[in-house]
Parts: structure tokens; C-alpha cells; sequence
């Protein structure tokens, strides 16, 4: 009786058992790399998206940084004015009370403004919340912002800081009035910036996809936002020395750019700054999408592969 041999159904077993190895390398040296592809495309694309992001919110930083510093140097030009062309050197004691308070009124920045003399006593001076009197008027000098002006000549921009009785951030300014004849500083006008119409600025820039701007001090002391709260609660914020991915002012990664405005020996920073979430949305989003369609490749290979086999 002849002997039955299992030698080609072995031989097709093992034929068969290569080819299915074969596809399922082949399936992965082609699902794999696409696989790897959106990773690296989505790391890619993100950092663009950052790079974008960071240059975008730097341009609006600087926007703004350009009104607020022309808007302060412009109380200082204000004060030169009274100088070189109302010449209030050279009024009466009511002439000069009617011209420091017409532009008081006229000019929604200033707090108060004084006329100082040489030897540092106040001529005049007028406020925005109070009536000042003859006998209100104080020797200034000692005052940082008198003595620096009449020492250099030059105008003088002080630090910012907030005060109590006004409920917001106050910027002392003062110019001198040089007399041309001798050189030496006749008298000096000191005023004082207030920083609520700064606020405005900020309130009234059209913000979108959570992006925020806000200024700080030297110190990192929060002195415009378009929320007053922020200002009123003395926030603090070091922004990096570098601009890109950082905390925010709310302690939430963001995207965050800055612009420095230098004011004489002051600098102000503002910062612009966005959730990492929103500026990173389009990217996310992208490679989502990429992984979903690489899986369904992804699935039916291995579809096709179970009905080869």
C-alpha cells in the first residue's frame, strides 16, 4: 500500500507563512513611516506656529507700546508748550494758575502740575480732585524730579508707582524752562501722569482668540490692563528674558512677547500674551486630522492583509 506524503501540504503551509510575513513587513515599512510622519510634521508645525505667534503678538506689543510712549512724551511736550509759547514765565501769579489749569482740563493724563522755582519753592500749583491754596503750596526742593531737572536740564521721566489717594498709577514728568540768555534753569514745571487713560487704550484694542496686552513697571508691578482689578490688586509679573512659551499673567502656559519703552532712565514693558492651547490650535488640529487618516490607512491594510490571508 502506497505511503501518503504531507511533504507539499508542508511546503505550502510554509509558502504561505512567508507570504504573510512578507505583507506584513511590507504593510509595516509603509504604515510606520506614516505613522512617524505626522509626529514629526506636528512638532514641526507647532514650532512654526510659535515662531508665528510670537512675531504676531510682538507687532501688537509694539502697537501699543508706541501710543502709550507717545502719549507720555506728549505731557511733556504739553509742559514745554506752557514754556516756549504761553511763556508763563513771564504772566502773573493768576495768569499762570488760569494756564496750568486750562491745560489740567483740557489734557484728561494729568493728575496735577506745578510751577517750581529754582530754589525749589512751588509758585503754583493745580490738582484734578482738590482746590490748592497759597498756603498748600510746599517746597520741593530734595523732590527727584525738580532736582534732576534742574541739574541737567533736560526733561525728567520718574518711576511709576501707584498711589493711594488716586487709586492708580502716577508718573512724575518735568521740564525745565531754560533761560536763553544764561543757560541755567529759570524754573522747572513738574507734573504728574496718570496711567487711567492708559487702561482705556488697553480696553479699547480689539483682542481676539484669548490674546491679551497689559504693561508693568520696572519692578514687574502690573500698571495698565485693560481689567482695572489687575492694576488695583498690585499684580506682579517677571515676564522671561526671552519671548516664546512662558507662564502668563493668569499662571498658564501661553505664547508671550514683550516690547520695552524706555522713558528717560525708566523702563516700561509691555507684554502681549496668548493661551499655548489657542495659539497652538491650527497645529493640534492638523494633526489630529493626519492621525485619523493615518489610522483608517492603517486599518485597512491590515484589513486587506486578513482577507490575502
Amino acid at each position: 500500500m502506497p505511503v501518503r506524503s504531507d511533504a507539499p501540504l508542508q511546503a505550502q503551509t510554509v509558502t504561505h507563512s512567508l507570504r504573510t510575513r512578507f505583507i506584513f513587513v511590507m504593510l509595516g515599512l509603509a504604515v510606520v513611516p506614516l505613522l512617524l510622519l505626522p509626529l514629526l510634521a506636528g512638532r514641526n508645525a507647532s514650532t512654526h506656529l510659535e515662531q508665528q505667534s510670537v512675531a504676531f503678538q510682538r507687532q501688537v506689543a509694539a502697537g501699543v507700546g508706541s501710543e502709550i510712549e507717545a502719549a507720555i512724551r506728549g505731557r511733556v511736550d504739553d509742559l514745554e508748550q506752557l514754556v516756549l509759547v504761553a511763556h508763563v514765565l513771564g504772566k502773573s501769579r493768576q495768569e499762570q494758575e488760569l494756564l496750568l489749569s486750562s491745560l489740567l482740563a483740557d489734557e484728561r493724563m494729568f493728575q496735577d502740575i506745578a510751577l517750581v522755582d529754582r530754589r525749589g519753592d512751588e509758585l503754583v500749583r493745580v490738582a484734578r480732585d482738590e482746590a490748592v491754596l497759597a498756603t498748600d503750596l510746599r517746597d520741593r526742593s530734595g523732590d527727584a524730579a525738580f532736582e534732576r531737572a534742574l541739574r541737567t536740564a533736560r526733561p525728567y521721566f520718574g518711576p511709576v508707582s501707584f498711589d493711594e489717594e488716586a487709586r492708580e498709577p502716577l508718573m512724575t514728568v518735568a521740564y525745565p524752562a531754560v533761560d536763553v540768555r544764561s543757560g541755567s534753569v529759570s524754573a522747572v514745571l513738574v507734573g504728574s501722569v496718570r496711567f487711567k487713560p492708559v487702561w482705556a487704550l488697553l480696553a479699547e484694542q480689539e483682542m481676539t482668540g484669548g490674546l491679551d496686552v497689559f504693561v508693568v513697571n520696572a519692578a514687574g508691578t502690573v500698571i495698565g490692563h485693560r481689567d482695572p482689578t489687575r492694576v488695583l490688586r498690585e499684580e506682579v509679573y517677571l515676564p522671561d528674558a526671552a519671548d516664546g512659551r512662558s507662564l502668563g499673567l493668569d499662571v498658564e502656559e501661553s505664547v508671550v512677547a514683550t516690547v520695552d519703552l524706555e522713558l528717560g532712565d525708566q523702563r516700561l514693558t509691555v507684554v502681549a500674551e496668548q493661551p499655548l492651547s489657542t495659539a497652538l490650535k491650527a497645529s493640534t488640529d492638523a494633526f489630529i486630522v493626519t492621525m485619523y487618516v493615518t489610522a483608517l490607512a492603517a486599518f485597512f491594510g491590515v484589513a486587506a492583509i486578513a482577507l490575502m490571508t
